[in-house]
């Protein structure tokens, strides 16, 4: 089963924190996952399959010091084991 939301990615310092927000309104805030390095979160942006082009300008914005959001269609699983509910 595939679940839509929003994905924000913010860069602090080495890592990378990431946050998901589900496309339901009823559903609750789920907790941010900190990404260890650059290279684990593009295997893990491509694993989801965002266009090459997204993931280039997503970290062009990151490493001018913004924040990048992007559309994510993903597995709940993934969802789940990532940004789990407090």
């Amino acid at each position: 089963m595939a679940e839509e939301g929003i994905l924000s990615i913010v860069r602090r310092g080495g890592t990378y924190q990431m946050r998901y927000a589900s496309d339901n309104p009823h559903e609750q805030d789920r907790q941010p996952y900190t990404c260890p390095t650059e290279a684990h979160l593009v295997t893990w942006l491509h694993h989801n399959e965002l266009e090459p082009w997204a993931i280039q300008r997503a970290f062009a914005d990151l490493r001018r010091g913004g924040v990048t959001v992007l559309r994510l269609l993903c597995s709940a699983r993934d969802v789940a084991r990532l940004f789990p509910f407090p």
